[in-house]
């Protein structure tokens, strides 16, 4: 994953740890670096890792990021 697109999605993921509450201890960057391996039946089985390798597939994990924020299920 190129290192702007990394590190847009690792802030991303500090944003919502922060606006939930108790970002203390948390590791953004691991939890992103495993969450991006698993398969995810919202991506029919694939891993976000699998979407990095362009703006679009970026852009479409960094929304997947923002429903599971917001408790929206695909």
């Amino acid at each position: 994953m190129p290192n702007r697109a990394k590190s847009q999605l690792i802030d991303q993921v500090q944003q919502m740890v922060e606006q939930s509450g108790t970002p203390q201890g948390f590791d953004s960057q691991r939890w992103l670096a495993n969450w991006i391996e698993q398969p995810l039946p919202a991506l029919c089985g694939k891993k976000p890792a699998d979407y990095l390798d362009t703006p679009s597939g970026v852009e479409m994990v960094s929304n997947l990021l923002r429903q599971i924020h917001f408790g929206i299920y695909s």
